[in-house]
């Protein structure tokens, strides 16, 4: 330990540095404030045993401009001095002074009061370590926690969702949310959303979090329907969570072109609809239980589905918004939510619930992870009155041997829980069907298949969507047949051909219904009547080179250019 000694008597210097040396400490000295700040800058001493009455600078501004100088290090200063009025006490307390030490100089007390003061030294010198230590650690786990939310965000797939079609606003009770926001535009334009609350808080519910999202994205992006995906991630959670863990869970699904919103609710709170001008369209009221609470057997895939004909806003919460408590211990609430949302415009609905929620909260730190997802619903026009024009020259019938032929059969239990567009078009990726054309395939395979199979093999009535709140009504009935179906056969086969030098794409369907008038409508659209009864078939015709129906109308062949 070095003590540095400052007083203008020699004597005194002389005095305390022999005790000092004595003492077993090394000794710099000083003979005014002036150049104790010189000596204490070139030497770093440990202790400072500083005169108080010295000429040039005395020992007040010294203890000043020392202690300035000693950054984080702690470097305890004893004023020596025969002052002992008060206020000159409390000039060296302010001036930084650690301690006082009166003359004559007792020699007891001051080596106790160096003692005291190394303790505290070494105390300062180990909890600055420990600081460090505790720094680097910190900044550690800082870079391992901003590595991990971005891997996080990454499996989660925040990143695709559309800021045009959606806001979302998640605010964790911790680093990681228990709740998950995901979406996902499949090939057939349907619109899917989903809004997650897993059971507890921070890392251990943002793992379980991952395979939710990704199942998700993989379905949605298939266009698979939104009972199945209910059903395939019920089954998923009740298999990998542990007992007592569940997930309440919102599932959208949006069709614009039908106009329809199809939600199923298991455990959220209500998703709200408003229109353009604030009114409540309607309430998706929660039916079901979280996800993981029941088997496979009990689980219920049914959903809810109405027509909307007009823009409005679809929005989403997660339970911690409502129950997040303000200062007054009161709860955010849904009547709240919702007088925020109705009175405000279109454009500013989301921000102002976000900003409500943040003026009620004030101080107070949400008990619960919040989430938030608006959707804005845009209908397009249905597919039936898009200007079409018909294409009837004939081609060759001849085949090319090279080209490829992918064929399938679905037999009742398939019909209902299998995306077949989505998986022959995944395929046909794979045969170098090119990309740009996914959307008109997709679309063509979607509406012949739909046909066969509503049409055809369920032998729904289209007539019935035309009617007021039909689509509702008719899709409601489809669901039911479909859960209902015992018998019933669709046979697809797709060739990649060539003619006359172009490639083409021939799609053959044919199931086992009772077909429809195909004449009666191939009739109607040569005079181009909208009178038919048969959804899909203008834009068909219309995306295809030909189409031709056969038989009773349960036998369909068209051809599509790829080039």
């Amino acid at each position: 330990m070095k003590i540095q000694i400052v007083d203008d008597a020699p004597y005194n210097v002389k005095l305390l540095s022999s005790y000092c040396k004595k003492q077993g400490y090394d000794v710099v000295t000083a003979a005014d404030g002036e150049e104790a700040i010189g000596v204490f800058s070139a030497e770093s001493p440990d202790l400072i045993l500083m005169d108080v009455m010295m000429p040039v600078m005395d020992g007040y501004e010294a203890t000043t401009k020392i202690k300035s100088l000693t950054a984080d290090r702690w470097v305890p200063i004893i004023l020596v001095t025969s002052i002992d009025n008060e206020d000159d006490l409390l000039k060296g307390i302010k001036a930084g002074a650690d301690d006082y030490l009166s003359t004559p100089i007792n020699f007891k007390v001051l080596h106790e009061k160096m003692r005291v003061m190394h303790r505290i030294s070494d105390m300062q010198s180990k909890l600055k370590e420990n600081l460090s230590a505790l720094k680097e650690y910190h900044d550690q786990a800082e870079e391992e926690l901003g590595l991990a939310k971005n891997v996080m965000a990454k499996i989660i797939g925040m990143s695709q969702i559309d800021q045009d079609i959606l806001q979302h606003w998640i605010m964790p009770t911790q680093h990681f949310s228990g709740d998950v926001i995901a979406a996902k535009i499949a090939r057939s334009d349907k619109l899917y959303a989903c809004l997650a609350d897993v059971s507890g808080h921070g890392l251990q519910a943002a793992l379980m979090v991952m395979p939710i999202s990704q199942i998700f994205y993989t379905m949605a992006e298939n266009g698979v329907s939104l009972a199945s995906i209910a059903e395939e991630l019920n089954w998923r959670v009740h298999q990998q969570m542990p007992v007592g863990r569940f997930v309440a869970t919102t599932l959208v699904c949006i069709d614009p072109y039908s106009r329809t919103i199809e939600v199923w609710n298991g455990g959220t709170p209500s998703p709200v609809l408003i229109d353009q001008k604030g009114k409540i369209l309607h309430r998706w009221v929660s039916k079901h239980l979280p996800l993981g609470i029941l088997d496979k057997e009990s689980f219920d895939v049914r959903t809810e589905i109405i027509q909307v004909e007009d823009e409005a806003q679809l929005f989403i919460c997660s339970d911690g918004l409502l129950e997040a408590e303000g200062e007054d211990t009161q709860g955010f609430g849904e009547e709240r939510m919702f007088q925020v949302l109705c009175n405000a415009s279109p454009i500013e609905r989301f921000t102002s619930l976000t900003d409500a929620l943040r003026q009620h909260l004030g101080s107070q730190l949400a008990h619960d992870d919040i989430s938030l997802l608006a959707i804005q619903y845009k209908p397009q026009k249905p597919y039936e009155l898009i200007a079409q024009k018909a294409i009837t020259k004939k081609i060759s019938e001849t085949k090319d041997v090279d080209a490829w032929t992918l064929s399938i059969k679905l037999g009742p239990k398939k019909l209902n829980s299998i995306d077949i567009v989505g998986l022959i078009l995944k395929w046909s990726h794979l045969m170098d069907v090119r990309k740009s054309k996914s959307s008109d395939i997709s679309t063509v395979l979607t509406e012949l298949y739909t046909n066969s199979l509503d049409s055809g093999i369920l032998q729904l009535d289209q007539n019935m969507r035309l009617e007021p709140n039909g689509v509702s009504r008719y899709l409601s009935e489809r669901r039911y047949r479909l859960l209902n179906l015992d018998e019933g056969l669709i046979e697809i086969e797709m060739s990649r051909i060539k003619d006359g030098g172009k490639s083409l794409l021939e799609i053959h369907i044919k199931d086992s219904g009772k077909g429809f008038d195909h004449q009666m409508v191939m009739k109607n659209l040569q005079t181009k009547s909208r009178a038919t009864s048969v959804r899909g078939i203008p834009l068909v015709k219309r995306l295809c080179k030909d189409i031709r129906y056969s038989g009773c109308g349960n036998e369909v062949l068209v051809y599509f250019e790829l080039d």
